[in-house]
């Protein structure tokens, strides 16, 4: 049974776009639960775009927003009112009725400056990074500038204050929104800086050591997580070479370290040191989920401070560009097909999306 897709056109002009999903997941006839459980992964939503029928039923722009979500994704979050949102060049509400809202939010801009990062606020609103700036979306896709750098022209390994106005200050062009304080601070990582900002002032929390040699220099990953006590984690390495050798944790009263994890760990066929971090998302407690890989394997791992555990494994090279997801929950430590990209922890599930033509969700309890 294949997808059917359709739309409609709302009032503010955001696209609904009808995403009916497969056998075993929405309770259409099939093999398998039609929910899955702890262990286990299933499809929370499919599309696809080789439907060319279908494809050319829909307005542009939501087949746009369908490829680009193929494609990767640039931030990920589930919102105050229970909904999850994935970012690219539009932001996408998935409802539980298997409707796919998306709003574009390109403001005409080139990639280079789409919106990197996305926050939930409270009141239904969402914070981003696009370039120098940092943005409060809408749901009607209007946004306003909360807050801005003097410009994203900074090279990495030039000193930064320990503190000032974030107007003062230029930040790199790789500028990502990692999360939420407690407190109410926002944490930005910057290339090799990471910064808390609240009420228009920027703290340096964390500064890489310069080095001579470009090729070589240590940069952070583009983003990170900010678990429930406020300790932020993020990685740092030559670019490229982001691995979990290089995690690093920031707690509230400032402390850097390097969080110690097990050699190896089940399920995990590689040393932890040498796995690529793609990325990471709170846990709702004192550790984050990592979106981990090899080039032969990937992994989701549960992190906290002196152990590790793996939760998703798929076998399969993350390189691979097709495969059919099964349409029905299956064994989570034997995915047939690529775990997409961006994770996000929410009433415990896991959700990942992006890279992928489909949403996974991995109950975890």
């Amino acid at each position: 049974m294949r997808n059917r897709i359709g739309w409609r056109r709302t009032r503010n002009g955001v696209l609904a776009v009808a995403l009916v999903a497969l056998a075993g997941v929405a309770g259409c006839s099939g093999s398998g639960s039609k929910t899955p459980h702890k262990g286990q992964a299933a499809e929370l939503f499919r599309w696809d775009v080789d439907d060319k029928a279908a494809m050319r039923k829909l307005p542009n722009d939501v087949v746009s927003a369908l490829y680009a979500l193929n494609t990767d994704a640039t931030g990920i979050a589930y919102g105050s009112d229970g909904r999850l949102r994935v970012m690219t060049a539009y932001l996408l509400r998935f409802d539980a009725d298997r409707t796919m809202h998306a709003t574009d939010i390109s403001g005409g801009k080139s990639v280079d400056w789409q919106n990197y990062g996305l926050v939930a606020e409270p009141g239904g609103t969402f914070l981003t990074i696009r370039g120098a700036d940092v943005l409060r979306w809408r749901s009607d896709g209007t946004s306003q500038v909360v807050a801005a750098f003097a410009a994203a022209d900074r090279r990495t390994g030039t000193a930064v204050p320990a503190s000032a106005p974030i107007g003062t200050v230029h930040a790199s062009y790789t500028l990502r929104l990692a999360g939420v304080r407690p407190d109410g601070s926002l944490v930005l990582v910057d290339s090799d800086v990471v910064w808390s900002l609240k009420d228009g002032r920027l703290t340096r929390l964390l500064q890489l050591t310069a080095s001579g040699d470009k090729e070589k220099s240590n940069t952070l990953m583009e983003g990170g997580a900010v678990n429930r006590s406020g300790t932020i984690w993020t990685a740092s390495g030559p670019l490229h070479a982001l691995t979990l050798a290089g995690l690093r944790t920031v707690a509230p009263d400032g402390t850097v370290s390097r969080p110690a994890l097990p050699a190896r760990v089940e399920g995990v066929s590689e040393k932890l040191a040498s796995l690529q971090v793609g990325w990471l998302t709170d846990d709702g407690a004192d550790g984050v989920y990592a979106h981990v890989y090899s080039p032969s394997n990937e992994y989701v791992l549960h992190l906290r401070p002196g152990s590790a555990r793996a939760v998703a494994k798929n076998t399969h090279s993350p390189s691979v560009d097709r495969c059919t997801m099964p349409h029905h929950p299956v064994d989570a430590m034997s995915m047939p097909c690529t775990i997409p990209r961006e994770i996000t922890y929410h009433a415990g599930h896991l959700v990942a999306a992006g890279g992928a033509d489909y949403v996974l969700t991995l109950p975890l309890a």
